[in-house]
C-alpha cells in the first residue's frame, strides 16, 4: 500500500521478479533458464522465457525456442540484464555451429529433442553443459558414464519443457548410470576439448558426419537423412 507502483508493476506481470543467477563454468544457456526457474522459484521456465529473449506465444516454450536460446539466437541483452550477466559472458556460453557436413540446410549438430545429461553431475548439483549439447557427445569423461535423455525404467524421455531434472516426471525414478564405451568417452573427450575452437570441432564434427553417412545402410537410399539434431543420444552412440 505504500508502493503503489511497485504493487502496480508486480500485479502487470507476477513473474517478473529480480533474478540473480550467474553463469557457471561450462553451462549451456537452456541449463541457466532450467536452474534459474528453479532458484528463483518460478511457476515455469516459459514463465521468464521472454526475459531470456525468447519470442514466445501461447503455445508455450518449443524445442526450436530451446534450440534457438542454446545458440544464442536471442536478444542477448534482455537476458544479460535479466540474470545480471555481462552480454560478452552470455555469448560466449552460446554454441554456434554450422550446419553438418555432409547434410540439408535443416541438419544440426545441437541436438535438443530431449534433455540429455549424466546423471552423476545433475545427483551433484552441477549444472547442464554446453558440450552435452552436441550430438556427437554421448558420454560424461569425468564419471566414465553414458549420458541419457530418457527414462531407463519407463522410457520417457526427459521433456525440454520443463527443469533439468535427473528423475522421471512419470515414474519417479532417478536416471541410471551407465558405463561408457571407451570410444564414446574418446570422441567425447575430443569433442570438449576443442568446443571453444569453432573451427577446430566443426572439421572433427564434420568427420565424425561423413563417417557416419558412409558406414550408414541407408546412406545410397535417395533422400535418406541422418538428421543427428533428431537422433536420440542412444542412436548415436
Amino acid at each position: 500500500p505504500q508502493q503503489p507502483e511497485a504493487l502496480e508493476r508486480f500485479l502487470e506481470n507476477k513473474y517478473h521478479l529480480p533474478v540473480q543467477c550467474l553463469l557457471l563454468e561450462g553451462e549451456s544457456l537452456p541449463g541457466l533458464l532450467s536452474r534459474a526457474t528453479h532458484v528463483n522459484s518460478y511457476a515455469s521456465m516459459f514463465s521468464i522465457a521472454n526475459y531470456f529473449g525468447m519470442e514466445t506465444s501461447e503455445n508455450g516454450l518449443t524445442k526450436n525456442h530451446m534450440r534457438m536460446l542454446a545458440k544464442g539466437n536471442v536478444n542477448i541483452e534482455a537476458l544479460a540484464s535479466f540474470t545480471g550477466e555481462e552480454p560478452l559472458r552470455v555469448k560466449q556460453a552460446a554454441l554456434t555451429l554450422r550446419s553438418p557436413m555432409p547434410g540439408t540446410v535443416s541438419d544440426d549438430y545441437i541436438s535438443f529433442n530431449n534433455w540429455r545429461f549424466c546423471p552423476s553431475c545433475v545427483r551433484e548439483g552441477r549444472p547442464h553443459q554446453r558440450a552435452w549439447l552436441i550430438s556427437f557427445v554421448t558420454a560424461c569423461p569425468e564419471h566414465q558414464c553414458q549420458l541419457v535423455d530418457c527414462c531407463h525404467a519407463c522410457g520417457t524421455t526427459y521433456s525440454t519443457a520443463h527443469m533439468l531434472s535427473r528423475f522421471c516426471l512419470v515414474c519417479h525414478k532417478p536416471a541410471n548410470k551407465i558405463i561408457a564405451s571407451e570410444q564414446e568417452l574418446e570422441c567425447t573427450e575430443a569433442l570438449m576439448d576443442k568446443i571453444d575452437n569453432v573451427n577446430a570441432i566443426e572439421k572433427l564434427l564434420d568427420r565424425l558426419m561423413l563417417g557416419w553417412l558412409l558406414t550408414s545402410p541407408d546412406c545410397l537410399r535417395p533422400h535418406h537423412r541422418l538428421s543427428p539434431q533428431l537422433k536420440s543420444v542412444s542412436d548415436m552412440r
